[in-house]
């Protein structure tokens, strides 16, 4: 690289001019120190580092300047507007009431706290974050035809996110944790980090806004209690924000009730059925208070290892969509096991930790007959019957499919309505487009291929009784170096550690039965 022709500051009339110049300085600066590794520079060279070093410091004073002198003039503005006639503010449109400049939703430092108004920070922070919803772009989705399609449109996990604003708790720390890690400067400042990681390298030329990003997104990350050291993903790439579900056959997103939190533990309430009765006229009532109780589902630590090689690292390109799309893998597969195989212990309580009292003895030992599935079926409560569904292994499905040898029972039949959406470049999350004796079949490859005496082998219910809780928020911590086992020396390799919180639980077993054999 040749030297940098130095340019006059005066015609750098913005912030970003001037921090995308001073990326530039910098970079010549490393190259050259690079270079002469060790060496001494020659006189040519000295001087030019040293006018670099200069152009370097009076780029970062004035950016300082520059942004003390905007932050007094917005303070300045805002008091004028606080003087504004109360009922101009009302006939004034939301819109306009709460408009920020499209570059300046992200600039939180404009947010104030009004003491005679405590959610009008709250409210602002929401307004942005809206706004940073409606222009992200999220590359997972299946609007993305370039890239592995995960069954969720673009306007889904727009809906999505807004949900989760609804939920926000009083201070709006998730909408600020939206905002702090949707900012440009801030993916731009992870895209760095992770290419940095990659070739092992440790100083990261961040620019001056992205270092305020990346410390914005951090205590933003901190304000959500998450517990890390890490650096939080973006949310538009967050499987704990974005679900995504397409690697192993993984059917219980797509039944079960599922609920993002930002605190970290689901409670509810439950309760049984109220009994009501005909009585004679003037006779008195009874008490018909149904039985309450309080679940409690705990957001639990799970966590991804991904190492690859320097070599690997160095040709690696589309970062963040690949890293993305690595983790929703692996976080899929985990959760394919955990909620149904789960024990509870540091792991989510799953389908097959419940009870004996929820098994429907098959009718022959190490046998499945075509009497068992309207036993299954019987055994389920009739309150839970209507929007019951059934899971299995693929293996026990075309069993039950050989029931139907003359093609009229109607035990397995191809449902158009649950057939909509499946194709070959997108499967369903365990949907078989079909029904068995009535009923949507899911496929599961937790659940057992095999008919030994005491499998559990069918699971009908209605899912709606099992919670899975996601704790919004997932950190990424950069290791340059692995070791080997036997002498501790590096094994050319890199590694990232994906670390999130979730949890699942079943709220009610009466909604469910196990066929066993």
């Amino acid at each position: 690289m040749a030297a940098l022709d130095l340019k006059e500051l005066d015609t750098l009339r913005t912030i970003p001019d001037l921090t995308s110049y001073q990326k530039e300085v910098r970079d010549r600066m490393i190259e050259l120190d690079h270079e002469k590794d060790g060496v001494p520079f020659n006189d040519v060279e000295r001087e030019e580092f040293s006018k670099l070093k200069a152009a370097d410091g009076e780029i970062s004073k004035r950016v300082l300047e520059l942004e003390a002198r905007k932050k007094i003039v917005t303070e300045l503005s805002e008091r004028s507007n606080a003087t504004e006639r109360e009922d101009d503010e009302l006939y004034r449109t939301p819109e306009a009431r709460g408009s920020v400049k499209e570059r300046d939703i992200y600039d939180l430092s404009t947010i104030r706290a009004d003491l005679s108004n405590p959610g009008r920070a709250r409210e602002q922070l929401h307004d942005r974050a809206r706004r940073s919803i409606e222009v992200s772009s999220f590359p997972l989705t299946e609007d993305r035809k370039d890239a592995r399609t995960y069954g969720f449109t673009t306007d889904q996990a727009r809906g999505h996110v807004e949900g989760l604003l609804q939920r926000d708790n009083d201070t709006g720390d998730f909408a600020r944790y939206l905002l702090a890690t949707g900012d440009p400067a801030y993916r731009r400042a992870w895209t760095k980090a992770m290419n940095a990681a990659q070739r092992g390298v440790t100083f990261v030329g961040f620019t001056a806004e992205e270092q305020r990003a990346l410390e914005r997104a951090m205590a933003a990350e901190r304000a959500l209690s998450l517990g890390s050291t890490g650096i939080p993903i973006p949310y538009q790439l967050d499987p704990t924000v974005i679900p995504t579900s397409n690697s192993v056959v993984n059917p219980w997103r797509a039944l079960c009730r599922t609920e993002q939190i930002v605190v970290n533990e689901w409670r509810g309430v439950t309760s049984g059925a109220v009994t009501a009765q005909y009585r004679a006229e003037g006779t008195e009532t009874t008490d018909n208070t149904p039985t309450m109780a309080q679940p409690v589902v705990a957001a639990v630590r799970a966590d991804a290892f991904i190492p690859f090689s320097i070599e690997s690292g160095q040709d690696w390109s589309q970062l963040q969509t690949e890293m993305a799309r690595l983790i929703a893998d692996g976080k899929d597969d985990l959760e394919s096991n955990k909620f149904f195989s789960g024990g509870g212990t540091n792991e989510p309580f799953g389908l097959n930790s419940m009870s004996a009292g929820t098994d429907v003895a098959a009718t022959g030992a190490g046998a499945f007959v075509i009497a068992d599935l309207y036993k299954l079926e019987e055994a389920v409560a009739p309150r839970f019957r209507p929007r019951s569904a059934i899971v299995g292994n693929r293996f026990v499905f075309n069993k039950a499919r050989q029931f139907d040898t003359a093609g009229g029972s109607g035990v397995w039949f191809r449902n158009t309505g649950l057939q909509q959406g499946l194709t070959p470049q997108s499967p369903g999350p365990g949907n078989t487009g079909a029904e068995l004796i009535g009923y949507p079949a899911y496929e599961s490859s937790q659940m057992l291929a095999v008919l030994t005496t005491g499998s559990r082998i069918l699971l009908m219910g209605d899912f709606r009784y099992y919670l899975i809780v996601d704790r919004v928020g997932m950190s990424i911590e950069l290791i340059p170096h692995l070791f080997g086992a036997a002498n501790r020396y590096p094994t050319g390799q890199r590694g990232l550690f994906a670390m999130w919180r979730n949890g699942g639980k079943p709220l009610s077993e009466a909604a469910f039965k196990f066929l066993k054999t």
